[in-house]
């Protein structure tokens, strides 16, 4: 079954690894860098995961998780970290 999911994360490598990973299973992926480009994803295309990492340069992720209060199907979220931290 396609899933739409969604990356928050600063780092292209990251991005590429994950998109390519989920592309190969037929999923729907979106990306983005920061949390605030984030928002007009969630709110269009409603997906069903979310990776979010915290350390993204905007630092807000608290904008991403706002929005997902409002919706009737609340994605799953994996929260990921820089290693080591910067």
């Amino acid at each position: 079954m396609k899933s739409e999911i969604l990356i928050i994360h600063p780092d292209q490598k990251s991005i590429q690894s994950l998109t390519n990973f989920f592309n190969e299973r037929g999923d729907q992926v979106q990306y983005a860098a920061t949390s605030a480009q984030a928002l007009p994803f969630i709110t269009q295309t409603n997906p069903e995961l979310i990776f979010l990492n915290l350390h993204s340069s905007d630092d807000d992720w608290h904008q991403v998780l706002s929005p997902l209060r409002q919706q009737t199907n609340h994605p799953k979220i994996i929260f990921t970290a820089n290693y080591p931290d910067p």
